[in-house]
């Protein structure tokens, strides 16, 4: 089965499988791989996470200490 009336029906799995297999035929052929640099570990400052959840309405459901 691949349709549900007129909607896509993906096989999850087999997709993760496939990126899986994508990203190490880069790694082996070019070298590319996940960059541990920059703000990839780095949490993002206190005040913008209150920015970002006021602008996107979020900020009244969140538990007040």
């Amino acid at each position: 089965m691949n349709r549900v009336d007129d909607c896509p029906v993906l096989d999850s799995v087999g997709a993760t499988i496939k990126m899986a297999e994508s990203l190490v035929d880069l790694r082996r052929n070019c070298g590319m791989m996940a960059s541990r640099k920059g703000y990839f570990r780095r949490r993002m400052a206190a005040p913008r996470v209150e920015e970002l959840l006021h602008f996107y309405g979020l900020d009244r459901h969140t538990p007040t200490a």
